[in-house]
């Protein structure tokens, strides 16, 4: 949805081709638990998407709620591996969401300027630039 906001892709763009199921889902690697009856339904603020008999549909929402654009990001299970693993950055083949997931977060801790207080009792974030250490 913050995609078509922004107007990264064309609602033509993504509902081409199995588009969504090829390149987004994939993605994720869930495609193939797509099956014949697969139904998915999401009513987003601006737009709400379809997916039913193989065909992914998207409808515009008529309104004028203001659409806020977060950075929304997956956070895949395997990020754990992310923390024992020194320059996990250079390891070939990363499924796709992990490999996004290291990029945001490494640039995020570059763009810190001070320590993050985190909404857990007395404790915070904050990485040292010079040394390449993150301190909790």
């Amino acid at each position: 949805e913050k995609a078509l906001v922004r107007g990264d892709m064309t609602e033509q763009w993504i509902t081409r081709y199995n588009r969504f199921v090829k390149k987004h889902c994939a993605y994720h690697n869930i495609q193939n638990y797509f099956k014949d009856d697969t139904r998915l339904i999401y009513k987003g603020d601006k737009y709400n998407f379809i997916y039913e008999g193989k065909k992914f549909k998207i409808e515009k929402v008529d309104n004028n709620h203001v659409f806020r654009m977060p950075q929304i990001m997956y956070i895949p299970a395997e990020r754990n591996f992310m923390s024992v693993v020194e320059d996990a950055e250079k390891i070939r083949n990363l499924p796709h969401p992990l490999s996004t997931m290291l990029a945001e977060y490494e640039k995020a801790k570059k763009n810190l300027v001070s320590k993050i207080n985190l909404p857990i009792k007395g404790y915070s974030f904050q990485y040292d630039k010079l040394n390449k250490i993150s301190w909790l």
